[in-house]
């Protein structure tokens, strides 16, 4: 039966630094008949590999430089990206703050528009009400306004026709007044009878202020005081005669007083005109 070794598996141990090898160990196998049986690793000096050693270390050493170098470049880059993650956390932060601050406004504002928005529906619904009260009162102007404006028509045609009658009865009321005023001048008058107001027109035309004044605040003078009295109560129902002696005598005291004078009394008699005539009320 033949045997052979063969190696299985290397492992290599390295100082700190990478740079050499501190001792290795060489696992081998044993082929017998046909098939491998593991062996225990054997102990193989660091000499037998060497170049090995060597080129490995030199190797390891390029990647542990690379990794250190790529290790610093990483650190940077974390160190960068932190940075930044913090300054984007703190933007983030702070403008979700604003965010927030922003919801909370828009929030209220969006509860003050509800409330707008049910007062506005509920006073659009008052407004319906009232513009459909306000449509009834329309209509029923309208119909008022039409009725009025039958009215107005019928009484301005009716007023038209007034017109046309006042017009008529002013013609007539004038010839009327003409005709009575002509027979007023044919109707015959006394000249010696006077009307009471036309009487006392011509008394009060003769008479200084202060006369009248003395005649109506006589009091020690009772003569005086009858006469003031006697034209203060005459009554328009009768005429003044003016030959009477009731008129004649209280003229005379007048004249002996010295409230008038002969000429102003010879005035106060003189003939009457005819609108100073005298004419009795129709019964």
């Amino acid at each position: 039966m033949a045997t052979t070794r063969k190696p299985r598996q290397f492992l290599a141990v390295w100082n700190d630094a990478g740079t050499e090898v501190k001792g290795a160990t060489f696992e081998e196998s044993l082929f017998v008949e046909g098939e491998f049986w593991k062996n225990e690793l054997t102990s193989v000096a660091p000499e037998s590999f060497s170049e090995f050693g060597t080129m490995f270390s030199n190797q390891l050493q390029v990647q542990h430089d690379s990794l250190v170098a790529e290790k610093t470049t990483l650190l940077s880059e974390k160190a960068t990206l932190t940075q930044e993650l913090t300054a984007t956390v703190a933007e983030l932060t702070q403008e979700k703050n604003g965010l927030q601050s922003q919801v909370t406004s828009l929030t209220a504002q969006v509860e003050a528009k509800a409330e707008q928005i049910e007062t506005l529906t509920t006073e659009k619904a008052e407004l319906s009400s009232s513009v459909s009260t306000l449509m009834q009162e329309k209509s029923s102007l309208t119909s008022q306004v039409g009725s009025l404006t039958s009215q107005l028509a019928s009484k301005t045609a009716q007023a038209e026709s007034l017109s046309t009658d006042k017009e008529t009865l002013t013609a007539s009321l004038s010839a009327a007044n003409a005709r009575i005023a002509n027979l007023l001048q044919e109707i015959p008058f006394n000249p010696r009878e006077i009307n009471v107001d036309s009487f006392k027109a011509r008394l009060f035309r003769v008479l200084e202020t202060e006369d009248v004044v003395r005649m109506y605040a006589a009091e020690s003078d009772l003569v005086l005081k009858q006469i003031a009295a006697t034209i203060a109560n005459w009554d328009a129902a009768y005429p003044i005669r003016l030959d009477s002696e009731e008129l004649q005598t209280p003229l005379g005291y007048l004249v002996h007083i010295d409230l008038l004078t002969p000429d102003e009394v010879v005035s106060l008699r003189r003939d009457a005109t005819r609108a100073e005539a005298y004419f009795a009320p129709e019964e």
